[in-house]
């Protein structure tokens, strides 16, 4: 069968948590789909990951790169795509996380398979706080197996009404999709939601109600880590998207208010709360300026929000 013959590229982008490391790797080599490419891309980690990588050097399915200086999370997502990825599919898994199904693969290439004009299959997943080991189900449904890929895009992460966010450790894509819409050359490194909008504009989006894989959640995660710089890149990258988007038949008009939604879901209910748990209220002061004076009406919005939860009093 097709889906057999199909080559798969698991990357593990990597950097300084060989601790986690291992436990990603072994949760791949365990997946029942034979045809993986795994794919590490070390970007110069210093705690001995190279050492530790020496107990797989004879298996052949293992692919170790490692970066001579460091290049950053985003560059080294990049490099690791256009540079050693060779799969008809593709998966990245953060070097924290780690699949608990073993047939996921097996099952997510043969529905790509069925299905050529789905560009991304995804799944449910299972949340783990580190520092407390407090374990959650995220089971969000779609309204269908298969939804079509602009309905997902215009309506991405809209409350519950059944378009719910993607992570990239249950996301198995087409490489050739990506390639077609410039995924992975987005400058910041909080990239992800942008990748999968533009595979959603290059096909549909499939969904499995399963739990498949765990999402680490400590100290280190990319989500208390970025910079301002990376939060004004993304306002870039979301524009860019809005660019994009107008190529593929959507109107400005449709556009204005999808861009409105957007800035507010990712800053009012993922950007800001994780900064208000690091007590970094002087990042939110100059994001909420900078979109003042760049989206004045966007901004009355988000204050308008963050007032009614109770929030715009500890940022004042």
């Amino acid at each position: 069968m097709k889906e057999r013959s199909s080559l798969v590229s698991v990357v593990i982008p990597s950097y300084n948590q060989k601790e986690y490391l291992e436990e990603a790797i072994e949760s791949v080599l365990s997946q029942d789909y034979s045809n993986i490419e795994l794919v590490i891309a070390d970007d110069f980690s210093t705690d001995g990951t190279d050492i530790m990588m020496k107990k797989y050097i004879l298996n052949t399915n293992i692919k170790y790169f490692r970066n001579k200086v460091n290049l950053g999370a985003n560059r080294n997502v990049c490099q690791s795509f256009y540079s050693y990825v060779r799969g008809e599919f593709v998966l990245y898994l953060n070097h924290d996380d780690y699949f608990i199904d073993p047939h996921y693969i097996s099952r997510a290439v043969k529905f790509l398979v069925e299905n050529p004009k789905v560009s991304v299959v995804f799944a449910n997943y299972r949340r783990l706080i580190q520092e407390t080991g407090e374990v959650k189900d995220i089971i969000e449904p779609t309204k269908n197996i298969i939804t079509p890929g602009k309905d997902y895009f215009y309506n991405y992460q809209l409350s519950h009404n059944g378009y719910p966010g993607i992570l990239s450790l249950t996301a198995l894509f087409r490489r050739d999709c990506a390639i077609k819409t410039k995924c992975f050359q987005e400058k910041t490194a909080i990239n992800d939601f942008i990748v999968f909008m533009k595979l959603m504009l290059a096909g549909d989006v499939g969904h499995f109600d399963s739990i498949v894989s765990v999402y680490r959640v400590h100290k280190k995660s990319i989500t208390f880590n970025s910079t301002l710089d990376d939060d004004m890149d993304t306002i870039k990258e979301i524009e860019e998207l809005y660019k994009l988007a107008l190529d593929y038949g959507f109107t400005r008009v449709q556009l204005d208010k999808w861009l409105e939604a957007r800035i507010i879901i990712h800053f009012v209910y993922w950007r800001f709360p994780a900064l208000l748990k690091g007590n970094d209220t002087e990042t939110i002061k100059r994001i909420l300026l900078f979109l003042k004076n760049e989206y004045p009406s966007i901004c009355v919005m988000m204050f308008k929000i963050l007032d009614e939860q109770g929030i715009l009093k500890k940022i004042l």
